[in-house]
């Protein structure tokens, strides 16, 4: 990464936020602790309909990038898929970070 590429330079932050965040959120999750709204929602979602927390991630985030379009009142598809494409890799490693940290046994540590 070169200090004259702006766009490399946000690339890399967006990905180093998105897997700090998620791993986070995995934690929080995995441990019972308490986590964001939209997190436990979700986790509660998938506890009802036994899922893993990954599908109610990526089902209420692109019901969620829909409803902001419409709201909006203009439809932008590059943005709209943006949206899902952020919010599927980030359910997919929030659900690897709960499975890794289950698999740990950290759920079980007093």
């Amino acid at each position: 990464m070169t200090k004259n590429n702006p766009l490399a330079q946000r690339v890399w932050a967006l990905f180093w936020g998105l897997l700090i965040n998620a791993f986070g959120n995995g934690l929080t999750v995995a441990t019972n602790l308490g986590t964001s709204p939209w997190t436990a929602s979700e986790v509660n979602l998938g506890h009802l309909l036994g899922v893993s927390v990954g599908w109610p991630m990526l089902v209420i985030g692109t019901i969620t990038a829909g409803v902001n379009q419409v709201l909006s009142q203009h439809w932008d598809r590059w943005r709209f898929i943006g949206e899902v494409v952020f919010i599927g890799c980030f359910s997919y490693l929030v659900n690897g970070f709960v499975a890794l940290f289950t698999r740990l046994g950290i759920p079980q540590l007093p």
